[in-house]
C-alpha cells in the first residue's frame, strides 16, 4: 500500500495528495431496520423460543424463564408461582377459541384461559414422561396435537383434557417428535429425528394408515426440525444440517412416492434450521443456527439479515408476523423487531471511509458521493438483469478516495458540474475536483482560491461558473477564464461567511449565512431578505425547493419557512415541528418535505399539513443528521448523512399502517385504588370516583398510539387527544353512563367504533323513590295535623282580629286622608318649584335664535333638575354652559338655581365673558354661600360644568371647564378639550384653585358638544352595563353630520333603547351646537 501511495504521488507531481483504496465489488452488508427488546426493557429472559399474538394484539414470548406478555409498551411476566407448569418454555400454540396452549422443557402442558385470564397446568407430565414438549397444533376439529422428544405424540380433547398417546407401536418413526403441521387438506406431517411420519385426514394413526418419508424412500435427510406449509400441494421441510427441502404432496398422499421438488441450501448463510414461516405477502422467513435469518421473496430474491444487518444474535429461534404485518423474531439474545426496507444504513463496517457524513450527492451516472470526516466514499450499485441498478436488493460496491492531507480533513461540500466534474469543499485543504471520466483529482492550491480554506457550499449558476461559499465571502470561478471573484459585506452580500448556496429552477443564488441574512443573487444584483421581508432568523442551515416551485428554508432556531415568491410562511413547534433547528431539507417525489433534524428526521405532508416524525424506534438509526448532507437519488430514494454513517430512506417503503390499534378497557379504580368491574355494572353512590384504565395495543410504534374518550351522560364532548391511557371521573352523580374510549396508530388511523363500558351509580336510599314516597306521605301527614290545629287557632284568633280591624280602620282612613293632604302639599311644592327652575332657564326660543342649528337635550331624572344650562349673549358673545350639580331633585334643584342666579350676576351684571374668570367667580361665590372654608371640608357640594364663549363675527372660540370636556368635530377630525380638575364649591384653597382657558378657531360647520354625566352612567344593554364615556364619542361621531335637530332625536332614542325598562340614575343634559 505505501508503494502504492508513492505511485500516486509521483505520477501527480505530487500536486495531488489522493490515493485509491477500492473495496470488494459485492457487499451485502448494510444495516436495516431492527428494533431490539430485552431483558433491559422487562423481558423476563433473553432465550426466546416461542412467538406468538393473541387476540387482544399482546405478544406472547417464551423464554427458558417464563413467559412474558408485551402490549408494546411493557412486559408482564408470567412463572410457575402464577400458574405455569414449569418456567422453561419450548412451544406454543393459539387456539381457535383464543386460548395459549404452552409445552414446557420438563413435559409440562399450560393453558391460558381467554376469559378468566389464568393459566392451568393440566399436569401432563407423566402422560409426557416428563420429556420436553417440542410442538403443539390444533386440527380443524379443535383437538389439540402435541409432540414430546423421547415420547411419541399426544391428541388433547381440550373439554375434558383427556389425553391418548401415539408411539412407534403406532406407526410412528421414532418417538423423538420436533414439529408437527396440518398441511392445507388437514393432513399430519410429523417430523423427528427419523425421517417425516404422515397420517392422512380422518384416519387413525396405525402402521397400515400412515405413510413415511424417510432415507430409506428417498429423503435424504433425517433429522427433521421444522415444517411450513408452501405452495398449494407443498410442504417446506427444515432440517438439522442441509437447509430446506420442499416436498411435493401430489403423489406422496396418492401413491405413497416421495417427490422433492427443489433444495435451499447453498443459498442459506448455515443449513442448520429452525423454522420456516410464511408471511402476508408470501414471503418465505427461513431461522438458522449460526446464520441469522434468510428471506426469500416470492420472486426468488434472497436477503439475509444478521447481526451485520441488525439482528441482535445469529441463532434465530422463532417468529411470528403480527397483525400490523411486523416481523418479530427470537433469538438467544431477546425480541428483534424488524421494520421493514424503509431506512438502511451505510457505515464503516460496510467499507465507507468513515460514519461522519458532511455532504451526499448523486453523480450523473448514479453513483452515491458521501463527503466524510475522513475523505469521500463512492457508493456504486450493482446492475441487474435489465441494466440498471436496483437499489432495494444488497449488492453494492464502495470506493474510497484519501490522502495524506485529505485523510484528517472533513469533506463538508460535495458537487457535479455540467461536464461531470466532481467538486469536493473541505474544512482546512480548500478545494478538489475529480474527472469522473478519467478518476484523476485536482487539486486548487491557497494561491488559486482567492478565500478561505474552509469551504462550506458548492453551487454553480445558469452560465456554468462555479460558486464557493467559504468564511471570507461567496467565490465566484469561472471555468472558461479561471478567474474568481469574490463577493462579501462590502459588495452586496449581508455578511462574510456563507454558509449555504443554493440555485432555484429560476437560476437565482440564494446565500444563508453565518449571522446574516438570507440573500438571493438573480446575477445581476444582490436582494437581502430580513424582518422586514417576513424572516426574523439570520443563520439559514439549509435550503431546498419543491415541485411547486416554493423555496424552504431551515433557520437555526427559527424552524422552517417556505417562500412562494411573494410570502415568507414559518413552521415551527407550534405547528407540529419537532426541532426548531432543521438541519437539511428536500422535497421527495410525491411533493413532501423532508427534514434532517439533530434528533431524526421528519416529513411535512404539504397537502395535510402534517409533520410526522422518524426516530430510533422507528427504524432510524442515524440519530443526528449532518447539515448540507441530503440528497435524493434518481429512483427516489433519499439519503441523508448523519453522525452514524449515511441512511437511505426508501419512501416506497413508507406503508401507511392502515390497521388500527386493538382497544381494550383493561380496568378501573375506585378512588385511586384497583377494583374489579361490579358483576351488574352497578356501583355505590359512595364509590363515585372512578379511575378507567384502557390500552390501544399497535406493536409497530406504540410509544405514538393515542386516545380519546368520552363518557356519555356526562362528558358532551369527547376530551381532547392524549397518550394517557386512565380517564379520571370524581363526585359523578348517580344516574346510567357509558363510558367510551378509542385509540389511533402511528399513522393516525383511529378506531371506527369506540370501546364501551356501561354501567350505573345507585342513588343513596334518600334518593331513592320509595323513601321519597315515604317522606312525602309524612310529610302530608304532619301537614294535615298541622293545618287542621292551625285552622281552629285561625278562627279563634279571626274573630278577635276583625273586633280590631273594625276599630283601626276608622283610625286608618283618618290618617290616611292626613297622609294624602301633605303629599299633595309637597308635591305642590315639587311642582312649584320646577316652574321656578323652568323659569330661570333660558328660553329655548332665543337660544335657537342666536344658534340656529343647535339642540339642548334635557332630561331630569325627577320633576326637578340638578342639572341646568346657561345662555346670554353680551358684547357680540355668546356664552353658553353646561351644569352639572351635586345631587338631584330637590337638593340638586337648590344648587342649580343658586348657581344660575350666580352666572346671571357674573355675566350679565359684572360683565364678566372669560370663561375662566366666570368659573373663578362662580367658585367663590357658591363657597361663600355655602359657609365653606379649609376648616370645613365634609361638605361635598359643587357644580362640575363646561362654559364656551363665542365671537359671532370672528368664530373665536374660549373654553374653559370643571371636571367637565368639551367635545368638537372640526371636519371629521375629533379633539377632545378636558377641563380643570377643580369642581365648582368643592375646595375651599382658593391659592391653589384656577381654571384655564383654552382658545380656537371656530370654522362654519364644526360642531361642539357641552354635557354632563348622566348619558355616560346610564346602566342598560344586554349586560346592564354603564354607556360609557367611549361609547358616547363613537355615538357622537356616527351622527356628527346630521342637523342637530335630528341628533337630538336620536340621542333620545338611543338613550331610551339603552335604559330600556331600568330606572334613569341621573339628570341628562347634552348640548349641541354647529357653528
Amino acid at each position: 500500500m505505501k508503494n502504492l501511495k508513492k505511485i500516486l504521488l509521483s505520477g501527480l507531481a505530487k500536486s495531488v495528495f489522493f490515493y485509491l483504496l477500492v473495496f470488494a465489488a459485492n457487499i451485502s452488508a448494510q444495516t436495516t431496520s431492527f428494533i431490539h427488546l430485552g431483558v433491559e426493557q422487562g423481558l423476563t429472559q433473553s432465550q426466546v423460543q416461542t412467538l406468538l399474538q393473541d387476540g387482544e394484539g399482546n405478544l406472547w414470548v417464551g423464554t427458558m424463564g417464563g413467559v412474558s406478555k408485551f402490549n408494546g409498551k411493557s412486559f408482564v411476566t408470567y412463572k410457575k408461582k402464577d400458574g405455569l407448569a414449569e418456567d422453561w418454555v419450548v412451544s406454543a400454540c393459539k387456539t381457535k377459541s383464543g386460548n395459549i396452549w404452552f409445552g414446557h422443557w420438563g413435559g409440562g402442558v399450560s393453558v391460558y384461559d381467554l376469559k378468566s385470564n389464568k393459566f392451568k397446568n393440566l399436569e401432563m407430565e407423566e402422560k409426557t414422561a416428563f420429556k420436553s414438549v417440542k410442538a403443539i397444533v390444533e386440527d380443524a376439529n379443535g383437538i389439540i396435537w402435541i409432540g414430546t422428544q423421547g415420547k411419541g405424540i399426544l391428541r388433547i380433547n381440550p373439554s375434558d383434557f383427556q389425553a391418548i398417546s401415539y408411539s412407534k407401536s403406532n406407526g410412528l418413526l421414532s418417538e423423538n417428535i420436533s414439529c408437527l403441521i396440518f398441511d392445507n387438506k388437514q393432513n399430519l406431517w410429523i417430523g423427528s429425528d427419523k425421517g417425516i411420519t404422515i397420517v392422512p385426514k380422518g384416519v387413525e394413526i396405525t402402521k397400515a394408515s400412515v405413510l413415511t418419508l424417510n432415507e430409506l424412500n428417498g429423503l435424504n435427510v433425517s433429522k427433521i426440525k421444522t415444517f411450513a406449509q408452501g405452495s398449494e400441494n407443498e410442504i417446506w421441510v427444515g432440517t438439522e444440517d442441509i437447509g430446506v427441502l420442499i416436498v411435493s404432496t401430489d403423489e406422496l398422499l396418492t401413491n405413497g412416492n416421495p417427490s422433492l421438488k427443489g433444495q435451499i441450501n447453498e443459498e442459506l448463510l448455515s443449513p442448520k434450521i429452525t423454522f420456516i414461516d410464511t408471511d402476508k405477502d408470501s414471503n418465505k422467513w427461513v431461522g438458522t443456527k449460526g446464520g441469522g435469518v434468510t428471506k426469500i421473496s416470492k420472486d426468488g430474491k434472497i436477503k439475509h439479515f444478521t447481526t451485520r444487518q441488525g439482528l441482535n444474535y445469529y441463532n434465530a429461534n422463532c417468529i411470528v408476523q403480527d397483525r400490523e404485518n411486523n416481523i418479530w423474531i427470537g433469538t438467544d439474545l431477546g425480541l428483534n423487531q424488524y421494520r421493514g426496507e424503509r431506512f438502511q444504513t451505510f457505515d464503516i463496517a460496510d467499507g465507507i471511509a468513515n460514519n461522519l457524513i458532511w455532504s451526499v450527492i448523486e453523480d450523473s451516472k448514479g453513483s452515491l458521493w458521501l463527503g466524510t470526516n475522513h475523505g469521500i466514499s463512492v457508493i456504486n450499485y450493482t446492475a441487474n438483469t435489465t441494466g440498471n441498478s436496483d437499489r432495494i436488493s444488497n449488492d453494492f460496491s464502495i470506493k474510497n478516495y484519501f490522502s495524506d492531507e485529505f485523510l484528517n480533513n472533513a469533506v463538508l461540500s460535495l458537487f457535479e458540474d455540467k461536464k461531470g466534474i466532481i467538486w469536493i469543499g473541505t474544512a482546512n485543504a480548500g478545494v478538489y475536483r475529480i474527472d469522473t471520466l478519467t478518476g484523476k483529482p485536482q487539486a486548487f492550491s491557497s494561491m488559486e482560491l482567492p478565500s478561505s480554506s474552509t469551504v462550506f457550499a458548492i453551487c454553480d449558476d445558469n452560465e456554468g461558473n462555479i460558486w464557493f461559499g467559504t468564511k471570507e465571502g461567496a467565490v465566484k470561478y469561472n471555468p472558461t477564464t479561471s478567474e474568481f471573484l469574490v463577493f462579501n459585506s462590502e459588495n452586496g452580500l449581508s455578511v462574510n461567511s456563507i454558509y449555504r448556496i443554493f440555485k432555484d429552477s429560476k437560476g437565482n443564488l440564494w446565500f444563508g449565512a453565518l449571522g446574516g441574512y438570507l440573500t438571493m443573487y438573480d446575477g445581476n444584483k444582490f436582494q437581502v431578505f430580513n424582518e422586514k421581508s417576513g424572516i426574523n432568523h439570520k443563520f439559514i442551515l439549509c435550503m431546498n425547493e419543491d415541485k411547486a416551485g416554493n423555496i424552504w428554508f431551515g433557520a437555526y432556531g427559527g424552524g422552517l419557512y417556505k417562500f412562494d415568491g411573494n410570502v415568507f410562511k414559518n413552521f415551527t413547534i407550534k405547528e407540529g415541528l419537532k426541532s426548531e433547528s432543521p438541519y437539511s431539507l428536500i422535497s421527495d417525489n410525491s411533493g413532501n418535505i423532508w427534514i434532517g433534524t439533530s434528533n431524526g428526521i421528519e416529513k411535512y405532508d404539504v397537502v395535510n399539513s402534517l409533520f410526522t416524525h422518524y426516530g430510533k424506534a422507528d427504524g432510524f438509526s442515524g440519530v443526528e443528521t449532518n447539515a448540507n448532507a441530503i440528497c435524493r437519488d434518481s429512483q427516489g430514494n433519499i439519503w441523508f448523512g448523519t453522525i452514524m454513517g449515511v441512511v437511505k430512506f426508501n419512501p416506497s417503503e413508507d406503508k401507511t399502517n392502515m390497521i388500527e390499534p386493538l382497544t381494550r378497557i383493561n380496568g378501573i379504580k375506585i378512588f385511586q385504588k384497583e377494583a374489579h368491574f361490579p358483576v351488574d355494572s352497578k356501583f355505590n353512590y359512595d364509590q363515585n370516583h372512578i379511575t378507567f384504565c384502557f390500552s390501544g395495543i399497535s406493536l409497530t410504534s406504540p410509544e405514538k398510539v393515542n386516545y380519546q374518550y368520552k363518557l356519555e351522560g356526562f362528558d358532551e364532548e369527547w376530551s381532547p387527544i392524549t397518550k394517557s391511557g386512565e380517564a379520571v371521573y370524581s363526585n359523578l352523580p348517580h344516574g346510567n353512563y357509558t363510558f367510551m374510549v378509542k385509540a389511533s396508530n402511528n399513522d393516525n388511523i383511529w378506531n371506527i367504533e369506540a370501546e364501551t363500558y356501561r354501567f350505573s351509580i345507585v342513588p343513596p336510599f334518600w334518593s331513592t323513590l320509595w323513601f321519597k314516597g315515604i317522606v312525602l306521605f309524612c310529610s302530608i301527614g304532619l301537614l294535615y295535623g298541622f293545618v287542621k290545629l292551625r285552622i281552629r287557632s285561625l278562627s279563634k284568633a279571626k274573630k278577635e282580629l276583625e273586633q280590631k280591624v273594625s276599630e283601626r280602620t276608622v283610625e286608618l282612613a283618618d290618617k290616611n286622608k292626613e297622609l294624602a293632604r301633605k303629599n299633595k302639599e309637597v308635591t305642590d311644592s315639587i311642582n312649584y318649584a320646577k316652574r321656578i327652575q323652568d323659569a330661570i332657564l333660558p328660553d329655548l326660543k332665543k337660544i335657537n335664535k342666536a344658534l340656529p342649528d343647535s339642540f339642548i337635550l334635557f332630561q331630569p331624572k325627577d320633576i326637578v333638575s340638578g342639572d341646568f344650562y346657561f345662555f346670554t349673549e353680551r358684547n357680540d358673545k355668546i356664552i353658553i354652559s353646561s351644569v352639572d350639580c351635586t345631587g338631584h331633585g330637590v337638593p340638586g334643584a337648590f344648587m342649580s338655581m343658586i348657581g344660575s342666579s350666580f352666572l346671571n350676576q357674573i355675566v350679565n351684571e359684572m360683565g364678566i365673558t372669560d370663561p375662566s374668570a366666570i368659573l373663578l367667580e362662580l367658585h367663590k361665590k357658591v363657597l361663600k354661600a355655602l359657609n365653606k372654608d379649609l376648616l370645613n371640608r365634609e361638605s361635598i357640594d359643587g357644580m362640575d360644568m363646561s362654559i364656551i364663549s363665542f365671537d359671532i363675527n370672528t368664530l373665536e372660540l374660549t373654553f374653559a371647564g370643571a371636571l367637565r370636556p368639551l367635545y368638537c368635530f372640526f371636519g371629521n377630525e375629533f379633539l377632545e378639550i378636558k377641563g380643570d380638575r377643580f369642581s365648582i364649591g368643592g375646595v375651599a384653597d382658593m391659592e391653589n384653585t384656577n381654571y384655564n382657558n383654552h382658545y380656537f378657531k371656530g370654522v362654519k360647520g364644526d360642531s361642539l358638544y357641552l354635557f354632563s354625566d348622566g348619558f355616560a352612567d346610564q346602566f342598560g344593554g344586554d349586560s346592564g352595563k354603564k354607556f360609557m364615556s367611549q361609547r358616547f364619542k363613537s355615538f357622537l361621531y356616527e351622527i356628527k353630520d346630521l342637523p342637530m335637530v335630528n341628533q337630538k332625536q336620536r340621542l333620545e332614542e338611543t338613550f331610551n333603547n339603552w335604559r330600556g325598562k331600568l330606572e334613569q340614575v341621573d339628570d341628562i343634559l347634552v348640548i349641541g351646537v354647529r357653528i
